[in-house]
């Protein structure tokens, strides 16, 4: 009984991860054109965005990692 209960939880947090609520975010239109910055760190942030449909979108992607400093020669 332990072991499945123990799954039935994993089941519902895998679900609760993928299909969770999502940070939504609309784009700013500027001018003709829709805006919006996206942060790459490991994921997409914000998970959702929300354009209208006529107009033109831009997508900013900013990737932040972190630096990884290696002593060694790459080749």
């Amino acid at each position: 009984m332990v072991v499945i209960g123990a799954g039935a939880a994993l089941i519902a947090l895998l679900a609760w991860y993928f299909f969770g609520p999502k940070k939504a975010s609309q784009a700013q239109l500027v001018g003709q054109v829709q805006e919006v910055r996206v942060t790459v760190r490991g994921g997409y942030s914000p998970d959702l965005i929300r354009v209208r449909q006529v107009s033109i979108l831009d997508q900013n992607h900013r990737r932040s990692t972190r630096a990884r400093t290696g002593g060694g020669d790459p080749s």
